[in-house]
């Protein structure tokens, strides 16, 4: 059945000399995987261009249920991203939460509340021309909800130190395995009180920003382990350093 969706690219493999196995994240059927055939042959790179990290498509396919590979029909740009494609760091990001997406991203079925985060959110990072540094952290907190395990913004001044397990605040500094300190604790709540589509209120320091997505990380460790290493971290840190 040839049918239409609007889709998130999430990953590509290439398969044989000429054709591509993308995952992406569709509107209308969740997690799935498509062959694009034919389209590494010479000549077609504006076609390969549009299976970028995090590109918003609207895609064509065959779709058949219960098959594990979709097969391919068409693509345009549902939205530019030029931005995305073109700045180092943000292309950067973009690998980076792709990535996650990837191994976050499993079910198999429409989630519509889920698609229109991600879709605002890709798009309002990429209209950023400044001040986007954060924008990743504040992402993995915000996408947390959908996962089913968004941390408790429940600091006050009796409860100050966030334990990772629980994901809330609590009053006494446990153990440095599963609570963090002061500092990132403070942090971490700044976040939690951020709006996705409003970072002006953010400006952490550098080392903030590691601690952050270091601690972010671990508690993805803890209630989603199939996440597990994110191979392109190393590069994001490096572009953040």
């Amino acid at each position: 059945m040839l049918t239409k969706t609007k889709a998130i690219v999430l990953n590509t493999v290439k398969y044989s000399e000429s054709s591509l196995i993308v995952k992406v994240y569709s509107a209308e059927y969740g997690a799935i995987s498509l062959i694009a055939k034919g389209v590494r042959k010479s000549g077609k790179a504006k076609k390969i261009a549009l299976f970028s990290p995090l590109n918003i498509l609207n895609l064509d396919f065959d779709f058949r249920e219960n098959r594990d590979l979709q097969f391919f029909r068409d693509a345009e740009m549902a939205a530019p991203l030029f931005s995305l494609q073109t700045m180092i760091s943000k292309s950067t990001v973009s690998l980076f939460l792709a990535e996650f997406l990837l191994k976050a991203l499993k079910e198999e079925e429409s989630n519509p509340a889920l698609f229109k985060f991600l879709e605002e959110s890709i798009i309002y990072f990429n209209s950023l021309e400044s001040n986007y540094s954060d924008f990743h952290l504040v992402f993995l907190i915000h996408i947390s909800r959908y996962l089913g395990f968004k941390p408790n913004a429940n600091r006050d001044e009796i409860n100050l130190y966030f334990n990772l397990q629980q994901g809330s605040f609590q009053s006494n500094f446990s153990s440095e395995e599963i609570c963090l300190n002061i500092e990132n604790s403070t942090n971490l709540q700044l976040i939690l009180d951020s709006e996705i589509l409003n970072l002006n209120s953010l400006k952490f320091s550098n080392k903030e920003r590691r601690e952050l997505l270091s601690n972010i990380l671990r508690f993805y460790e803890i209630h989603l382990p199939e996440v597990g290493k994110i191979e392109s971290l190393y590069i994001l840190e490096s572009v953040f350093s």
